[in-house]
């Protein structure tokens, strides 16, 4: 495999090979797919070739309980096994603990709220919609902010999924006002990159926070697949990349909570943990979400510092 091309019969998930790489061979009639360029050991996962790379668990695909890693030489490295019925009691238990916490319409219920519509969208199951349709409709009624933030926007996460599975349109109505907010009303500085914004006001000027790649970042990369607007999609890209820039240092690998434009500073100058998660888990997200990722040059720089910051939490 050559660097950029794509395992036949598989979409792109982050997957590079290195140069003058080739990988060949399938497991259990499963196509391999190479991990990102600078892993430090590269794996492989099996994956069922006519689904998107990311999904598994159908009849088609991998058994839910069970997973297969690999190395290069298609060596099984590690097989995980887990109790589907213990795992699914331990997920109604937080859904219904998550219902009955009193959230309003900011990054905490964003947050919360993702984790459900997840959870649907990988399981099925519909009392998990059931559930986040009549909170969301309630929150709507109670009245939404009358103004955007960054962070109000995270609930644009759970909004897709409701819009996907209903097709109701005033879900679209509100992914779209908060894309347009994002697009045309939200504070930027630098390279058109979004400034963490917690109200109305101006209250953190010119400051980058990793936050803001979970709250605005992925959610515009989501609406901008969903609409096939490369606008948009460049515009998630750019906001990862400046990001990175100014949040990821060069010799640790990690990242952090944020920075200030103004005094060229990390503010408080530690490596927060929720900054990196929300750096982990939305440049994981990048190359399953975007359909041939590898032909956007700033992937490569995703895929790159998420590899370089991996490497460093797993010596912490």
């Amino acid at each position: 495999m050559i660097l950029g091309q794509r395992l036949e019969g598989c979409s792109c998930v982050g997957g590079w090979a290195e140069p003058k790489e080739r990988v060949s061979g399938s497991a259990e009639g499963k196509n391999l797919i190479c991990a990102p360029i600078r892993m430090r050991e590269a794996q492989f996962t099996v994956w069922n070739p006519v689904m998107n790379c990311g999904n598994t668990g159908t009849e088609d695909g991998l058994s839910i309980d069970t997973k297969y890693r690999w190395n290069r030489n298609g060596e099984q490295r590690m097989k995980l096994e887990f109790d589907r019925e213990e795992l699914m009691d331990v997920i109604d238990r937080v859904v219904e603990r998550t219902m009955r916490m009193d959230l309003t319409w900011d990054w905490p219920c964003g947050v919360a709220y993702y984790g459900i519509a997840e959870v649907y969208e990988k399981t099925g199951k519909e009392s998990y919609l059931k559930v986040l349709k009549e909170r969301v409709d309630e929150l709507v009624e109670l009245g939404i902010p009358s103004v955007w933030t960054v962070n109000a926007c995270a609930m644009g996460h759970c909004l897709i999924t409701l819009y996907q599975a209903t097709k109701e349109q005033k879900y679209w109505d509100l992914i779209q006002s908060k894309t347009e907010y994002l697009q045309r009303d939200a504070l930027r500085f630098g390279d058109h990159v979004l400034q963490h914004t917690v109200s109305a006001k101006n209250d953190f000027p010119e400051q980058a926070w990793a936050d803001t790649l979970f709250m605005a970042a992925l959610f515009l990369l989501r609406v901008g697949v969903i609409r096939q607007d490369e606008e948009l999609i460049e515009d998630a890209l750019n906001q990862w990349y400046w990001h990175i820039n100014y949040l990821q240092d060069e010799t640790t690998g990690l990242f952090y909570h944020g920075y200030n434009n103004i005094e060229k500073s990390h503010m408080s100058g530690i490596y927060w943990g929720r900054a990196n998660a929300w750096a982990a888990y939305t440049m994981s997200k990048v190359g399953s979400i975007l359909p041939e990722c590898y032909l956007y040059p700033k992937y490569m720089d995703v895929a790159g510092s998420l590899n370089e910051q991996l490497s460093a939490l797993k010596l912490l």
